[in-house]
């Protein structure tokens, strides 16, 4: 009956420690987890140049950007030959 009473003491105090130790610490991981991903955030969008530019236009003017790449098609490029066929019946 002894042995059986300290293995129950035992995993209650264990269980305690843990509960103890998460109540503590969890707060503590999380701040630095959201801290850490707040950062590499404002360190992404640092790089983001649409103030500069927004800054560097005049009220009113109007700018056309275009991004896309120039898809005009080639001289050399054709799109295809015309290939005559005839049906074979079998």
């Amino acid at each position: 009956m002894g042995a059986l009473l300290k293995v129950i003491l035992i995993t209650v105090l264990i269980f305690w420690f843990f509960k103890i130790l998460i109540r503590e610490f969890f707060p503590f991981l999380l701040k630095k987890y959201v801290d850490k991903t707040l950062e590499n955030f404002q360190q992404q969008t640092k790089d983001f140049s649409f103030n500069e530019q927004a800054q560097k236009r005049k009220e009113g003017e109007v700018t056309i950007e275009n991004k896309a790449p120039n898809r005009g098609k080639s001289d050399n490029v054709r799109e295809g030959d015309y290939v005559e066929y005839e049906e074979v019946k079998d």
